[in-house]
């Protein structure tokens, strides 16, 4: 599975210690676009050190199609990191990482749920590849709250349920 990250999730992963264990869920490819990874600007030593490490990879600019991008960032208003995750989204095979709020309702109502997930979604994944336990996972959530994602208020059977 191919998976974009926006800057809101791939930061609060970071802010929550858990960005290389998430990166290390097997049977995915992580990207970021060059738009998020410049509005990540704070986050450049782990992005490189994910390039480095194979666990991440840039999106080819090329790629990505300026008018689709162009009508899209003028229709939905999202940011221009958002709209790049949408535009890779909507032509090519992957699944949006975001924890933006509008981002989240436009790409769910673009593309459906089967394109969207956010960080919680990817804890849940790593618990399941037991990469960490449920009670690290909720640690990490909390540490983003506590750093400022614009997260839901959960108690840990909500974040992560058995």
């Amino acid at each position: 599975m191919n998976y974009i990250f926006d800057a809101c999730a791939l930061i609060n992963l970071a802010n929550g210690g858990v960005l290389p264990l998430v990166l290390a869920i097997p049977a995915n490819f992580y990207f970021i676009g060059p738009m998020v990874r410049e509005e990540s600007g704070a986050l450049e030593a782990d992005i490189q050190e994910a390039i480095r490490a194979g666990m991440l990879q840039i999106l080819d600019a090329s790629t990505v199609s300026a008018k689709l991008y162009l009508d899209l960032l003028a229709k939905h208003g999202l940011g221009e990191g958002e709209t790049e995750c949408l535009t890779v989204a909507m032509t090519d095979d992957f699944v949006v990482i975001s924890d933006d709020r509008r981002a989240r309702e436009v790409i769910r109502e673009a593309l459906g749920d089967g394109k969207l997930t956010g960080s919680i979604g990817l804890l849940r994944k790593a618990i399941a590849h037991s990469l960490l336990d449920r009670p690290a996972a909720y640690k990490a959530y909390q540490l983003m709250r506590a750093t400022g994602a614009f997260l839901p208020s959960w108690t840990i059977d909500q974040a992560f349920p058995l």
